[in-house]
């Protein structure tokens, strides 16, 4: 309930074009929330594994191969430049 009273307090502060991009954002985190529970209960949704399984089947085979031996093992040198192991 604190947590309520001190955000009313300082939305009371704010001017007016403050207040509605305060209450768009809070509706859009609303609007995720949702979307999160409606993919989480629908028996239609993909698993990710589905999901990737069809995005790397759009790769083609011979981007594949381009691809170091060693990517698994260093994954982290290849994204964020880290000594490899």
């Amino acid at each position: 309930m604190r947590g309520q009273q001190e955000l009313l307090a300082e939305f009371v502060k704010l001017g007016p074009e403050q207040k509605a991009r305060v209450l768009e954002f809070a509706r859009s985190l609303a609007d995720d929330r949702a979307d999160a529970e409606n993919a989480a209960t629908d028996p239609n949704a993909r698993s990710i594994e589905e999901v990737l399984a069809q995005l790397a089947s759009e790769v083609p085979e011979r981007e594949w191969d381009n691809l170091p031996d060693d990517l698994s093992e260093n994954l982290d040198h290849y994204l964020y430049g880290t000594p490899k192991r």
